[in-house]
């Protein structure tokens, strides 16, 4: 089982590890971010959610294990978005030759 928790207190390091997975750029306090954090209590994945424009944001996510994607997890994730945020879009971008990332995108709608 796998947990999203919000990051208050430690945001900027989950959005320097996606960043440095994903080579995105976010700037302090322009973002919300969240840990995927497994059963034992171990970090797994990050997630930061920016670029808000009113019904539209951008979604970054960078993992230790696909693992880490379960739907719970997925749920929580889009369920912010959609229900709190009140988001009616979700962008992710990646780029063209990143297969494997864009197999992930595209089983999600993206």
């Amino acid at each position: 089982m796998y947990a999203v928790i919000a990051e208050g207190a430690k945001a900027a390091m989950v959005a320097a590890y996606v960043a440095e997975k994903t080579g995105a750029k976010f700037t302090e306090g322009m973002y919300v971010s969240f840990a995927v954090i497994s059963d034992k209590g171990e970090f797994s994945a990050g997630v930061v959610i920016s670029n808000f424009r009113e019904i539209d944001c951008e979604i970054s996510v960078a993992g230790e294990t696909a693992v880490a994607w379960r739907p719970t997890v997925c749920k929580a994730i889009f369920g912010y978005i959609f229900n709190q945020l009140k988001c009616v879009r979700c962008t992710s971008i990646t780029t063209i030759g990143n297969k494997r990332t864009r197999s992930f995108l595209d089983h999600f709608g993206f």
